[in-house]
């Protein structure tokens, strides 16, 4: 006696759930996996609330073992091949427990089921199996499966005819693919002891757009498994078996997420800005197995071609960039996952890297260091410029500052900081230094003192500590007894001195 026994009625009952559509594709997607250039679909009224189901296929040797058509679990060559739908031989089984009776016609067998049971029937056909079964269907069930049935997509080559009742005949149209990504992907197959084990192999993922009315939805080679849980715009559908759960409606999030990822490697050149910004988008580009290609594509469609990542160390590159036209990516226009890949592959570099601030000194503790010029060096010119520079900055600031004059090829006149003024004198030139320019020196001086406020030159900060100094400036020279006065006159009208130093 047999271990087990299939109450047919509870499986009616469990199929109840996933809907009339759902079993009849099983029997579509067994036909498709033969060698067929035609299957057709007929459904007609028998009764009240009773149909008739027939799907019949071309292929020339129809079936192998008819006994596969009411035995469960049965194993099956095509639990060998990836590429053929289906693992667990259950096709004509689930429609068989939808069905009162039904029958079974192929090249060389013939079986038919009743309310007495199963018999051997005498019928052939010379080419090509037919599935005939009476159910019982609603007229909402036959719009469901009418529904169902438009959306599958057909394998090219093979005519797929549906001719429903109460409903114009129409044929699956070969759709027009958006895109074709080659992939490698997990996928399921029997070893040589039958068992079924994970896999990878290379396959094409054929990406579509959706029908009006449809849902993004990811497909088995044609047949469609579960809708797009985010905000996927297209079909994807998989030239391969998904690893799919026993009810054959869900996969992994791991297995989705990789899918994602292997679309956006191939497709990511195709994104449009509001597409670039989909949640898919973003799951998929934060994976380290996201090409840098893509990821820069991402960066592209959102931030646009000029773009730089807010640069903490240097402030007035931030302000540059954005003066340029640049945009500044800050911290949070982009995930962790994200922010490893763009700097990965370099696809957003930092605003000091790209619009740099013109900083007066190297940063790289292995530059050459510049030539300070000892007092003992000095020219006369140079001595009053400097005796100036520190009555300037005390008046103005209130604070002493140390002044130095140096030589270096480094592109500034001065550079101020923490309270220390340096006069580049080979940038400067020997005329500049002339008690004449007073006005020059003044202009550089306030300059470089704005500093001691704000670094950043193109700040609001920074322009309103020039209009101070500027204004100290006024109220001191208006001041009796002024000793800034007093120096900018004697100054203007000093004798020009001889330069002997340079």
């Amino acid at each position: 006696m047999s271990w087990f026994t299939v109450d047919k009625r509870g499986l009616a009952q469990l199929l109840e759930k996933r809907g009339r559509g759902f079993a009849i594709c099983e029997l579509i997607q067994n036909a498709w996996d033969q060698e067929v250039t035609t299957v057709e679909v007929i459904i007609e009224r028998e009764g009240r609330n009773t149909y008739t189901l027939e799907v019949i296929d071309d292929d020339p040797d129809g079936w192998k073992d008819i006994t596969h058509a009411y035995t469960l679990f049965a194993p099956s060559a095509k639990k060998t091949d990836p590429t053929k739908r289906g693992v667990w031989n259950l096709g004509e089984k689930l429609v068989l427990a939808l069905c009162s009776r039904a029958e079974i016609v192929t090249v060389n067998a013939g079986v038919r089921f009743d309310s007495k049971g199963r018999h051997t029937s005498r019928k052939r056909r010379e080419r090509g199996s037919s599935f005939k079964g009476w159910m019982t269907m609603t007229r909402a069930e036959i719009d469901e499966v009418v529904w169902v049935l438009r959306t599958l997509i057909p394998p090219q080559g093979v005519t797929t005819t549906v001719r429903p009742v109460d409903h114009i005949p129409f044929t699956l149209a070969n759709r027009i693919q958006q895109a074709t990504a080659d992939v490698t992907l997990p996928t399921v197959k029997a070893n040589d002891e039958g068992e079924l084990t994970r896999t990878r192999r290379r396959t094409t993922v054929d990406v579509y757009s959706p029908l009006p009315g449809e849902r993004p939805t990811l497909y088995e080679m044609g047949i469609p498994v579960v809708e797009l849980d985010g905000d996927d715009p297209n079909h994807l559908d998989v030239q391969q078996k998904i690893p799919l759960n026993f009810d054959r409606d869900n996969v992994t999030p791991a297995y989705l997420r990789e899918l994602r990822v292997a679309i956006l490697n191939e497709v990511h050149e195709s994104l449009s800005e509001e597409e670039s910004r989909a949640t898919w988008v973003t799951e998929a580009s934060e994976d380290e197995r996201c090409d840098n290609a893509a990821v820069e594509t991402v960066m592209s469609s959102r931030f646009g071609k000029k773009r730089v990542i807010f640069d903490p160390s240097d402030p007035e590159a931030n302000a540059l960039a954005t003066s340029k036209g640049y945009t500044v990516v800050t911290g949070g226009s982009l995930t962790g996952g994200q922010w490893s890949n763009v700097k990965r592959g370099g696809s957003i570099r930092p605003a000091g890297q790209v619009t740099p601030s013109n900083k007066a000194y190297s940063d790289n503790l292995f530059a050459t260091s510049v030539t300070v010029v000892p007092a003992s060096e000095w020219t006369a010119n140079q001595r009053r410029a400097v005796e100036f520079a520190k009555d300037l900055h005390l008046a103005l600031i209130g604070k002493i500052t140390t002044v130095k004059i140096v030589r270096t090829s480094n592109n500034f006149l001065a550079a101020y900081s923490r309270q220390s003024l340096d006069l580049n004198a080979k940038r400067l030139g020997k005329s500049w230094w002339e008690s004449s320019n007073v006005e020059e020196w003044i202009d550089l001086f306030i300059h470089e003192f704005g500093h001691y406020y704000e670094s950043n030159h193109l700040s609001e900060e920074y322009y309103r500590a020039l209009t101070k100094l500027g204004a100290k400036l006024a109220v001191e020279l208006s001041t009796d007894g002024s000793s800034i006065r007093a120096s900018i006159r004697a100054l203007v009208r000093a004798p020009k001195a001889e330069e002997v130093r340079a």
